[in-house]
């Protein structure tokens, strides 16, 4: 159970038994004819033993945003081989922005988890579907490697892109890493609609950080204004407050490096030095 004051999920069940008394016709599923980008499931194995082995492991080359090679790997790892934790936010309109975690390894590499909306062939996502049409896109937890989900904002979408480290200890990314892993796994088994109010990539994010904080993140406009997500983070204390807000989101911006080391083996560690 997750320890926070009163977590999203609590929400999410409240929320979903009101829209199924309007939208009972519509139910989630596992089974829709889905994007090619977004059909095939990470498959998480967490042994008794701390060992994580993550299957599908989405890892694509992108000529556009709609054009690329798809591409999986695989990795078994102890879990103590998380190291750190960093934050990502998109801002991509007025607003809106997609928000997610990338964790890093002892051995320099990192695994990034997304959670987002689910297409189906042909689907787009649009804000004003999915605020006027609550149960209109299944929520998913992509696991990816950066050179795919950090590259694609970067590269090809060209939003704004700001790679923030997390002030969590070691521990407390092990656990995280943890948290996200097992509600990846919960939403393959019982899938859920996304609702851009009480399930997003925003509030799925707060609740897996609240898990292992004993201070939890209070609620806030920001939480749904997703384009000040690390303002809220630098407010809380969970990334670097070594400068001014300001100075410390143009610290952390990295659309230049990202464009400027593309194609270097190194792309994460070159994005991330300053």
């Amino acid at each position: 159970m997750r320890k926070t004051y009163k977590t999203w999920a609590q929400y999410r069940g409240r929320a979903s038994s009101l829209l199924k008394r309007f939208f009972g016709f519509r139910r989630p599923r596992n089974d829709r004819n889905w994007s090619l980008d977004l059909k095939i499931l990470p498959e998480i194995i967490l042994s008794d033993d701390h060992t994580i082995t993550i299957k599908n492991i989405r890892n694509f080359s992108y000529q556009s945003v709609q054009k690329y090679t798809p591409k999986y790997y695989d990795r078994t790892f102890p879990l103590t081989e998380i190291r750190d934790v960093w934050f990502l936010v998109e801002p991509f309109s007025w607003l809106a922005a997609h928000t997610m975690l990338s964790f890093g390894l002892y051995d320099g590499t990192y695994i990034s988890v997304s959670v987002e909306i689910r297409k189906k062939i042909g689907q787009r996502f649009s804000q004003f579907a999915t605020l006027f049409f609550l149960r209109r896109h299944e929520l998913v937890y992509v696991i990816g490697d950066e050179q795919d989900l950090i590259k694609l904002r970067t590269n090809y979408r060209e939003d704004k892109t700001y790679l923030y480290p997390m002030t969590l200890s070691s521990g407390e990314a092990q656990q995280l890493f943890v948290d996200t892993l097992k509600r990846a796994q919960y939403i393959q088994e019982n899938p859920e609609f996304y609702n851009p109010f009480t399930n997003t990539c925003l509030t799925n994010l707060i609740d897996h950080i609240n898990a292992v904080r004993m201070t939890h993140i209070p609620l806030s406009y920001k939480m749904w204004v997703a384009k000040y997500a690390d303002v809220l983070m630098y407010e809380e204390g969970l990334i670097d407050q070594s400068l001014p807000f300001v100075d410390i989101q143009k610290k952390y911006f990295i659309n230049e490096r990202a464009h400027r080391h593309a194609v270097d083996p190194d792309f994460s560690k070159k994005i991330r030095t300053i």
